[in-house]
């Protein structure tokens, strides 16, 4: 997904020069063509068939380089699509207030959990916010930070689920499964907002220097989507 991301926003650093160098190849190929075969209209017509049919086949593949699955197709920094997304992935039992973009539990619950179901989706407000920070600091962080949104959302619906889980069950041994499953999720979800929060207030501090650390601050980025992935795969 990243790959495909950076080709979308950086896409002449990885389309114009792979195209240059095949239509080049082209050339090479249509003239050392000719020349073993000879000067004749046959070798001319169907070597430029041949050539004809390769520039097509590329302009088509060119044209749709990230053929992606519709889910992968939300610039998660905007805080609608964030939240159009986060509604696509939630369980039914989540709605989302439109104007104040409150995510709201609908299930008769223990206050305890209720009251953790806020903290959870008052951090994924303020994570998202805080990408798209960084984003607008530093735009060259964009498809990491929207692949972290994405598994910061993942880690939002696993804590609902657990949430519905929790409130469903009434044996003890699966009562502490699903609190198991609810202080990882929240865990994760907590520690990517600490995180989140020490990129945006460090980009803000170079922006102060005049002294980028780019590269680091995109490794820290692809540290914490492992950890989060990692989460997601375990819990």
């Amino acid at each position: 997904m990243t790959i495909c991301l950076q080709r979308r926003f950086f896409g002449i650093f990885y389309t114009f020069t792979p195209s240059r160098y095949f239509n080049i190849a082209l050339i090479a190929g249509y003239g050392l063509f000719v020349f073993c075969l000879g000067l004749r209209w046959v070798v001319l017509l169907s070597g430029g068939l041949i050539v004809a049919s390769a520039i097509v086949y590329e302009c088509l593949s060119a044209s749709h380089p990230c053929a992606l699955p519709d889910s992968t197709n939300y610039n998660l920094l905007d805080p609608d699509m964030f939240y159009q997304y986060v509604d696509s992935q939630m369980p039914p039992f989540v709605k989302i207030n439109s104007h104040s973009r409150y995510l709201a539990v609908k299930i008769n619950s223990d206050s305890r959990y209720l009251d953790r179901w806020q903290q959870v989706a008052t951090e994924m407000k303020s994570i998202q916010a805080l990408a798209a920070g960084i984003a607008k600091h530093e735009p060259t962080l964009t498809p990491d930070l929207i692949d972290a949104l994405y598994t910061v959302v993942d880690l939002g619906s696993q804590f609902a689920l657990a949430l519905q889980t929790a409130h469903r069950v009434k044996m003890a041994e699966y009562q502490a499964i699903a609190q198991q499953q609810l202080d990882a999720s929240q865990t994760r979800i907590k520690q990517t907002h600490h995180q989140m929060r020490s990129l945006h207030d460090q980009i803000l501090i170079e922006g102060l220097s005049q002294f980028s650390t780019a590269s680091t601050l995109s490794t820290r980025l692809q540290t914490l989507i492992i950890n989060n992935k990692s989460g997601l795969l375990q819990d």
